[in-house]
């Protein structure tokens, strides 16, 4: 984070692309791991509290399409 005159500027470096293995979104990561595939992302309650939500592998694929699939999965898994 930077400061610039007063204001608070939050500034990111560049993502690191996906791969066959990982796929990153906006503060969440999806990654296949140990013959499962896995969400995480911090649950943003008062205090940090990092979640590993065990996912399908079809579950995966729709993040991959499109990120926009990250709160319903989230939510079919009770989140």
């Amino acid at each position: 984070m930077r400061i610039i005159e007063g204001e608070e500027k939050i500034t990111t470096g560049p993502r690191a692309p996906d791969d066959a293995d990982t796929v990153r979104g906006e503060g969440w990561i999806a990654v296949r791991r140990d013959g499962g595939h896995f969400l995480e992302y911090d649950a943003g309650e008062i205090q940090s509290r990092d979640v590993s939500l065990p996912i399908s592998a079809e579950e995966f694929d729709r993040l991959r399409v499109d990120h926009s699939q990250f709160l319903p999965i989230v939510y079919a898994h009770g989140g």
